[in-house]
């Protein structure tokens, strides 16, 4: 017989009452190897969170096989590795330590990329985006550098009207009517400031 170990996450109950160490009372998280010898009812290695080695003859191999042959197994990360069965006549049950899975490493995958590496890149591109802008901005520049002024003369604009805004006319906001336009009475529906 190879000998097998198994870890417990939380308590192993022995028909509802949870196995503890021997030398320090200590329930939580214990880890149980089968011996090597091969009689099913030889008590199984105990060892507690504190190091402490004990032989109940409450976890026998017997108990440790029924255990490996009854867990659910995880498929995903949020799955427990749960186990209930019956061992010469005392219901066994409790939860395995979490074997890694490849929803894990998926999960694990994600988180990095989520925090690590997304922001990295989103930090690059807009760099990158800066960059391209100025240069075109600079080439810009110098394309309206290098092109000459103008020389025929602009004809200048009348000033337009402060209040129509160069419109001559203002539209009346109603909602009884339709919304009519009456012509400005500063500049004479003009849209020209000169008159004013």
């Amino acid at each position: 017989m190879i000998a097998s170990t198994i870890q417990m996450t939380g308590e192993l109950l022995v028909d509802g009452v949870p196995v503890a160490c021997e030398e320090c009372g200590d329930t939580q998280d214990l880890t149980a190897t089968s011996t090597r010898i091969p009689v099913p009812a030889w008590p199984a290695q105990l060892t507690c969170r504190a190091g402490h080695l004990s032989e109940l003859m409450t976890v026998t191999n017997e108990t440790i096989t029924a255990i490996l042959g009854s867990h659910t197994g995880r498929t995903r990360a949020a799955d427990c590795d749960t186990f209930r069965t019956e061992v010469d006549g005392r219901l066994v049950e409790g939860e395995l330590y979490p074997v890694l899975t490849l929803d894990d490493l998926r999960q694990t995958v994600r988180v990095l990329y989520r925090r690590g590496l997304k922001p990295q890149i989103r930090r690059e591109v807009r760099a990158a985006k800066r960059s391209v802008r100025t240069a075109a901005k600079g080439a810009v520049r110098e394309v309206a550098d290098a092109i000459p002024s103008r020389t025929v003369p602009v004809q200048e604009r009348a000033p337009r009207c402060p209040y129509c805004k160069g419109k001559g006319k203002h539209r009346l906001n109603s909602k009884i009517h339709d919304s009519p336009t009456v012509p400005c009475s500063l500049c004479a529906g003009t849209g020209d400031a000169t008159e004013i």
